[in-house]
Formats: structure tokens, sequence, C-alpha cells
């Protein structure tokens, strides 16, 4: 069946949250108290093994510290509220191809929507800045968090999205930056593209279909990929996503020759 809707997580594959998640976590640790600051190394281990608002929880339970429900409850609404403050402040960029592959779903008719475990409010923020205040015209469904630290991307929120869509999941291509993202999409039968970022580089991505380190544009060219004949320049386009998901089929993977770590880190 053809491709109908892409559907990108915010975290990672539409743009690198990342940068701002760490420094929102940070900054809550403080405000509640705590003397802790998470190092960019600490806080890619935990994104290994858990969902972002879940990540003060998982550290606690590996270093074994006391921190009662509603220390962890304030923690998550100190970060959401330090998020959306860095949202306002510094805004986000997209990541590589991005942009130009929003443009070409758009004018080829096709839809777009968006998946991420952050707050409503933040997931609306992040899109106006990285699309503007009109973003609703690009983004046709969202699946959000429910705003507590109990939030992850889960299969239920692509059927979710489906549902709103009124489409099988036969005609959507997710694309995601997390294992946990792209365990989720696949769950339901939906054709999935990892696109790792800096953070998320060492994860298990096996259960992708296609396994690249970003979309490619003129000044991030896509090298060294086989099993793609459809790249023109370097860059990969809907019309290619499309044409690749019908050659390979369900159960075919096409992914990078060289080391995905310094592809990554090039983007």
């Amino acid at each position: 069946m053809s491709t109908e809707v892409l559907i990108f997580s915010l975290d990672g594959a539409l743009a690198d949250t990342d940068s701002l998640h760490l420094l929102a976590f940070n900054t809550a640790f403080a405000r509640v108290g705590l003397s802790l600051r998470w190092t960019p190394e600490v806080y890619q281990r935990l994104l290994s093994v858990s969902s972002r608002p879940q990540l003060p929880a998982c550290y606690q339970e590996q270093v074994e510290a006391d921190w009662s429900d509603d220390l962890l409850g304030s923690i998550e609404a100190e970060r959401v509220e330090a998020f959306n403050r860095l949202l306002k402040e510094r805004g986000l960029a997209f990541r590589p191809g991005v942009a130009r592959v929003l443009q070409q779903a758009e004018q080829g008719g096709y839809r777009i929507a968006v998946v991420s475990c952050q707050t409503p409010s933040s997931v609306s923020m992040a899109l106006e800045s990285l699309l503007g205040s009109n973003w609703t015209s690009t983004i046709c469904a969202v699946a959000s968090g429910d705003g507590t630290r109990f939030s992850e991307v889960t299969s239920g929120m692509y059927q979710r999205l489906l549902h709103t869509l009124e489409l099988p999941a036969s005609t959507a291509v997710a694309l995601a930056a997390t294992t946990i993202g792209v365990q989720a999409a696949s769950a339901v039968g939906i054709w999935t593209v990892a696109l790792p970022s800096f953070w998320t580089e060492s994860q298990d991505f096996s259960a992708a279909q296609m396994l690249l380190p970003h979309l490619g544009d003129e000044a991030r060219p896509l090298l060294n990929v086989v099993g793609i004949k459809e790249l023109n320049a370097g860059v990969l386009t809907v019309r290619a996503i499309s044409r690749i998901r019908q050659r390979i089929g369900p159960s075919g993977r096409t992914q990078l020759t060289v080391p995905l770590r310094s592809s990554v880190r090039r983007a």
C-alpha cells in the first residue's frame, strides 16, 4: 500500500531537543534543592533505557536514591517549566533534511503527524518554534504525553494518531530517534526509519526498516549508503522513502555501511 502519512518523533527526529532537555533537567534539580548535575554521558546512558519524563525515576533506581514520589513530581514540573522557558529563549532548529522533507510532503499531498512524550504545551511551543504560529497548517495530528513523569512514547500513541487520521498502519512511515520510539511504531505495524541523534546513536535500532544518521541536505549529504539507489545527490526525498518502502517491503532493511557514530556527529 502506498505511503500517505509521515509520523515524526518530535524529540530527536524532527529536532534536537535533548540539548535543551538536559539543561532543563539540571535546572530542575537545582530548583528542588538537589546538588545533582547530569553530564551528557549520564544523560545519553539514561536515554537508552527510558523516556525523558521517566529519567529521574530511572536514575533514582540506578543510584538507589531515596526520592519520594512528591519530589519526582516536583522535578518533572520544574523540568517542563524550564524546558518551555528555554524554548522561548533559544528556539529549535530542524535536523538536517527535515525542513525539505516537510515541504515535499506538503506539496506531494502526504499528511504529517507528530508524536512526543512531552506535555501538550511543550509540544505546541516546540512546533511553533520550528514552524511558526500557523504550525497546524503543516501538522495534521499530534499525540503527546499526559503531563506526568510516567509519560513515554507508546504503541498506543501511534494507534491514536492512526485512528485520528482514519488510516491503517500500512499507509504510515514513522521517523524516530530512539529505540523506544522505533519499537513503539513497529509494534503496530508501521514501517520505521531510525534517525539517531548524537544523544541516541549508541542505541539498538535493529527493529527499524531503515537506519540513517539524518535525511541529508546540501550541506550534509548522506554518504557511503548502500541499498538506496533512490538517493539523489546525497539527500532522501519523500518520494524516495515511499519507493524504498515498496521495494524492500515490511521485513527488508537498509542501513549505513560506515559507522553510524561518525555520521551522526557530523550532522
